[in-house]
């Protein structure tokens, strides 16, 4: 027998002379130099074996991948902790490579390069990736994928794109080894193919076992397999290696083992040695070049009875790693201290902290500053007792002289206005003067008592002060007293809010939605439809357009087109906020367009409403805001060219500004806005353009004429650029020059809501009081020698007229700025109808802005919108019929009265604000450029409010106008959610397509009813983490909060023979990234929500949305606890009257709500939530208590037990008996 002594073959380990002594040199067995040096516990500890190992080619690291999808690193042989981080969250490491650029992680459906400090370089995945097993990287630098799949997937690595897929049969490729001459593919049925390195053709093939292939590697010109052979039927382990020689391509003398072998690998540092292990933890080294019996010396590694699940050897050949089932990591060398490889790089460590310099107790002239204050509990030695200290106070810095100057004595209490120079609640101190320097003089302000220029209040962007409750102690009736409803700010992408409510009001466009339903999971005309349905429901309650937006971010063509912000301030300041709206409105209604082609005629009470012609093109889009247009273009060598085209929204044009006199110097012309509009309809222009005649790009004249009018004019102004906001600003200025209107030198008195309340409010007798009556503001403000009104460039009213030859006739309307005759003029529109014979007359009804802050540009851009609402909408609402301006900012919204009406087309030019307006069906988007009048500087903000100087000239930048014929004027709305929603069922999980799930649908029979009693209960994931920060004071504030989807929503039967049998348990698909499945809250589990490994009931969220709406529509009564929330996230709005709520139910005025889970102790006596939450548990549970509380109810013992009730709680801290959670 051949005997290899460590001492004669083992490199040296620190890189010298070979140290004879390192090792022992005696007559020991093959294999037996190999010592036990570590056992370690991996990242995950036993929940989850190691399923890959592998020895850093380039550093000392040995690299550990687990079932769980962990990979970690440990550094040298004493496997010190290096990096640890999660590769994925659901599928084990199927493999591990080291390259120069980091570690290969490779999982049944993707690979993921990482840098050695964890850092992510690549994450590849795509359908060619099913079910992989094995990698390897090629001698060209590329990475070959092969698994349970019938083809090889080869990657680029610098790009991490797929290159090439190569067929490999049925069998599939479940191990790859690398050799100079081929690429060794071992398949499943036990054959090992080898193929060209180049084009991966197959050049030989070799049968090696007939049942299955174990394993196997290759070195030099031999090539070893273990595996299982087919024996009497069935399959068993061969206890013989087959050896084969790729010389002349045939097997050679198999190898016999004392064991079943399992894995194996050549050591490579020794051309012959092979090392075979077993899955029960002997392995044993082998001489593949021995004639002779192999070493019968086994070792032993120690498992505990779990089995190996793979092994490594070092570069160096000095160390093997073995790991095992639960989590063990055993690593084996040749002496105490070994290498990984013969020639390693050094590896990258964090940066030691500095240690501290020590400062002498007497040194006087360093700061203690410098030293960071230490975390203890008990007290610090700069703690005096009290006895040995004495409090000194600081002085109190003298009053203003400005104070006392106007101050007014009443008996012994002096009165003087703010002088607005000092932040309030905040008196400063002179500052210290040892040896610092120091301003002696306050930053200087552009105006006057240092005063910041600041947008008024109304126009900035709310920010909701969250507490521990959320939203629900949040008064949004402070921001909101009409009856309309707004929308929320606090979700990505929310800058669209203003936009939807300026849709919400186009009447046809609303009804249009309200009726359509299609079966694609993500349309926008399908989303916009529920959200204007809880728009309709709401009564001024805010809503949440979560379903919208998520619906918006999935469009690829909208991340293209930018549309799509990332929620950071960063995103903010490079959006250019006024192309975004114009962008954002072209691009939704070309996109409801295109989602409502196929959408059938509007019809009103059985007749079909006037339209444009119908084609196979139309939509209701086309038909409320479409033109038919003829494009002529004419080359100069007399060829025309026309064609007919349909356009949704028009560009303005605007001609040329300055006019050339003499001397050479240029004025300004005034032009009237109608005559942009006249310029821009019909419009000739010289552009290039290709001509078949000349057979080249010619100068061409390109004529627009029109065919038909629109009933809604859309005109984008893209005054983005600055010559089109100069020719506005321009205008506006002739304007006022010609009519001389100035801006008014006297003030009126302060308005009254910025006076100081009366003490004896509606009672005080006074008739010279000068504090605010509630009374008062019956009163009119107005003051008669005050002029709030200034001419506009932007009329209220375009009247246009289309020729028979295409051309278009534009005027401005009867209608002027004047807003105290506004309502005068609406009642006199009939009259001036014959004296605008032929003429179309469209009307302003909407204004949606964007507010620049000079302040911090981007960061605070807002976009606000002014709508009058029509009679319609207010009857819908409220009952009465009115026509009326109202401010929409989010959730805000404020009634415009007629006094601020010079809000809505602007008056002043004068500020250094930038607001973007968009006017539609009656709507103008502008941009509004502001700067404070230098006659008004000295007025305070409520007298600017109230003075109107704020209202700022809209430079317009989209303008949409309808027309004043009422041709969309009683649309109905029909519900197309139907019962046979129930019948329709999506299931998304392949795994799913065969389970029996925990819930039963509604039959033909037991479809739901008005008063039908229907318990629900819905379980969240969230999408991003709450956002916040720590106060001075130690207190938390919560500066965003997080952002829910909602991932399981259950519905049981109420009442009948199956009362308590859930009919609806649906997990809800999410293509989103989930940060956090709260499992313990909601029961959901990583990979509940993925379609390719779920079995679960998994469909889409507007499958289970329309059987809610349906419930909803049919005036079901739903139980549940804390549904408030549920239909928020979820976007629906149920009548108070539908719900019954037990958190609400089981609450004393004034007090803490009770959870689910002591209720259902404290009233049935049973436990639920024992691990986590499930959402039928808690329905059912909800159910249960309704029924309680109307038992007790009928016997009048509501309050004595709810008295019961919280006596018990506050006994036992809330806390269910026998267990930990509250």
């Amino acid at each position: 027998m051949m005997e290899y002594h460590v001492g004669e073959f083992a490199p040296p380990i620190d890189g010298g002379e070979m140290n004879q002594g390192q090792f022992s040199v005696g007559s020991l067995a093959l294999g037996q130099e190999y010592i036990l040096l570590h056992s370690i516990l991996a990242d995950g500890g036993n929940h989850f074996g190691v399923s890959a190992l592998s020895f850093d080619l380039q550093e000392e690291l040995l690299w550990m991948g687990n079932q769980g999808g962990h990979v970690t690193s440990y550094y040298s042989c004493d496997l010190q902790k290096y990096t640890s981080f999660q590769v994925d969250a659901t599928n084990e490491i199927k493999q591990l490579a080291t390259v120069n650029a980091g570690i290969l992680a490779l999982t049944s459906a993707s690979i993921r390069l990482s840098q050695r400090r964890g850092l992510t370089v690549f994450n590849h995945s795509s359908e060619q990736l099913q079910d992989l097993q094995c990698m390897m990287v090629t001698q060209s630098e590329t990475l070959l994928m092969g698994g349970n799949q019938p083809h090889l997937v080869e990657l680029n690595l610098a790009r991490g794109e797929e290159m090439r897929t190569v067929d490999v049969g049925e069998q599939g490729c479940i191990i790859l080894r690398r050799h100079p001459r081929f690429v060794c593919a071992g398949d499943i049925g036990g054959k090992v193919t080898l193929r060209d390195p180049t084009t991966l053709k197959v050049e030989h093939t070799l049968e090696s076992h007939t049942g299955m292939l174990a394993d196997f590697d290759v070195h030099g010109n031999q090539l070893v397999t273990c595996g299982l052979s087919s024996r009497h039927g069935a399959l068993a382990v061969d206890p013989f290696l087959m050896v084969y020689d790729l010389r002349i391509m045939r097997a050679v003398a198999p190898i016999q083992v004392m064991f079943p072998p399992c894995l194996l690998r050549f050591v490579p540092a020794f051309t012959s040695r092979l090392c075979v292990v077993s899955q029960s933890g002997q392995f044993q080294l082998v001489d593949t070049g021995s004639s002779t019996q192999p070493s019968l010396y086994i070792h032993q590694v120690e498992t505990g009875g779990a089995v190996l699940l793979t092994f490594d050897t070092a570069a160096s050949g000095q160390a093997l790693a073995f790991g095992d089932a639960v989590g063990n990591i055993n690593l084996f060398g040749a002496s105490d201290q070994v290498t990984f490889n013969p020639f390693s790089q050094p590896t990258e460590f964090a940066d030691p902290v500095e240690p501290l310099h020590p400062i002498d107790i007497n040194d006087e002239l360093t700061p203690l500053s410098t030293i960071p204050m230490p975390y203890c509990t008990g007290k610090l030695l700069s703690d005096w007792p009290k006895e040995l200290v004495k409090p000194v106070y600081r002085r109190t810095p003298p009053i203003d002289p400005q104070i006392i100057n106007s101050m007014k004595m009443v008996r012994s209490i002096g009165y003087a206005p703010n002088p607005g120079n000092r932040v309030r609640n905040q008196v400063p101190y002179p500052p210290d003067r040892r040896g610092r320097r120091y301003r002696e003089t306050p930053r200087e302000s552009p105006l006057p008592n240092g005063e910041e220029e600041t947008v008024p209040q109304r126009y900035q962007k709310i920010e909701i002060k969250y507490s521990k409750m959320g939203f629900d102690d949040f008064d949004f009736n402070l921001f909101n007293r009409t009856c309309f409803s707004g929308l929320e700010a606090n979700l990505p992408n929310a800058y669209s809010n203003n936009m939807i409510q300026v849709l919400y009001f186009v009447e046809p466009l609303r009804c249009a939605l309200l009726n359509h339903l299609c079966h694609r999971e993500f349309c926008l005309a399908c989303e916009l439809g529920f959200l204007f349905n809880m728009l309709d429901k709401a009564q001024g309650f805010p809503c949440q357009p979560s379903n919208f937006l998520r619906a918006f971010r999935t469009l690829p063509e909208a991340s293209a087109l930018g549309l799509i912000l990332p929620d950071s301030d960063d995103a903010r300041k490079k959006a250019s906020f006024p192309r975004l709206v114009q962008s954002w409105i072209r691009f939704v209604l070309q996109q409801i367009h295109s989602e409502t082609q196929q959408l059938s005629p509007v019809e009103n009470q059985g007749e079909t409403t006037e339209k444009l012609p119908e084609n196979e093109h139309s939509s209701i889009v086309s038909n409320v805001f479409g033109a038919s247009i003829a494009i002529c273009n004419r080359c100069r060598c007399g060829s025309e060219k026309e064609q007919d085209t349909n356009t949704l929204l028009f560009t303005l044009v605007y001609p040329d500004l300055y006019l050339s006199g003499n001397g050479q110097e240029k004025s300004p012309i005034q032009h009237s806005f109608a005559d942009v509009v006249q310029h821009s309809l019909s419009l000739e222009q010289t552009v290039t353009a290709w001509c078949d005649k000349c057979v080249i790009y010619q100068p061409t004249l390109q004529t627009k004429k029109l065919k038909s009018l629109p009933n809604v004019l859309v005109l984008s102004c893209g005054l983005d650029h600055a010559p089109g906001a100069n020719f506005w600003k321009t205008q506006m200025e002739l304007l006022n020059e010609k009519e001389g209107k100035n801006i008014p030198g006297k003030v009126p008195e302060v308005p009254l809501s910025a006076r100081k309340p009366c003490r004896y409010a509606n009672n005080c007798t006074r008739p010279d009081c000068k504090f605010f009556h509630e009374k008062d503001k019956t009163k009119s403000v107005e003051d008669p020698g005050f002029n709030h009104n200034y001419t506009s460039w932007l009329p209220l009213e375009l009247k246009i007229k289309l020729e028979p030859d295409g051309k278009v006739k534009v005027k401005e309307g009867d209608s002027k700025e004047e807003v105290s005759k506004i309502k005068q003029q609406e009642q006199e529109d009939d009259n001036t109808e014959e004296e605008n014979e032929g003429y179309e007359l469209y009307q302003l009804t909407a204004v949606v802005s964007v507010v620049q802050d000079p302040t911090e540009p981007g960061v605070k851009d807002n976009i606000i919108s002014c709508i009058k609402v029509s009679p319609t909408h207010h009857v819908r609402h409220q009952g009465s019929a009115c026509s009326q301006w109202y401010l929409f900012n989010d959730f805000t919204i404020l009634p415009i009265t007629q006094f601020r009406t010079n809000e809505i087309t602007g008056t002043q030019l004068d500020y250094q604000l930038e607001k973007k307006l968009t006017k539609q069906i009656k709507t103008l988007h502008s941009k509004l450029d502001v700067q404070r009048p230098k006659d008004e500087q000295n007025y305070s903000d409520a007298e600017r409010n109230y003075l109107g100087i704020v209202e700022i000239h809209p430079h317009t930048m989209l303008i949409l106008v309808t027309s004043s014929g009422d041709r969309f004027s009683s649309l109905l709305v029909q519900s197309p959610i139907a019962a046979d929603v129930f019948e329709e069922d999506i299931q998304l999980a392949a795994r799913g397509l065969h389970l029996h799930f925990p819930f039963k649908p509604l039959a033909h029979d037991e479809l739901p009813f008005a008063g039908m009693l229907v318990a629900m209960d819905a379980e969240f994931v969230t999408l991003n983490q709450e956002e916040a920060e720590i106060r001075s004071d130690g207190t938390r504030s919560t500066i965003r909060p997080s952002q829910l989807s909602v991932a399981r929503i259950s519905c049981v039967r109420g009442e009948g023979p199956q009362e308590g049998v859930p009919f609806i348990d649906d997990y809800i698909s999410t293509q989103e990234q989930v940060v956090d499945y709260m499992t313990k809250f909601s029961g959901i589990e990583p990979g509940d929500l993925d379609a390719s490994v779920s079995n679960k009931h998994l469909t889409t969220l507007k499958d289970t949305y329309i059987k809610l709406r349906f419930l909803i529509d049919i005036g079901v009564k739903f139980v549940g606890h804390g549904l408030k929330n549920d239909f928020r996230v979820i976007n629906l709005v149920v009548p108070p009257d539908q719900v019954r709520d037990t958190a609400l139910l089981f609450q004393l005025p004034n007090k803490r709500m009770i959870s689910l889970r002591f209720l259902a102790w404290h009233f049935l006596g049973i436990k639920i939530q024992s691990e986590t939450h499930d959402s039928i548990e808690d329905s059912k549970t909800a159910l249960w208590l309704y029924r309680k509380y109307t038992e007790l109810e009928k016997e009048d013992r509501v309050h004595e037990a709810l008295k019961e009730l919280y006596e018990a709680g506050r006994d036992l801290q809330w806390k269910v008996p026998g267990t930990d959670d509250t």
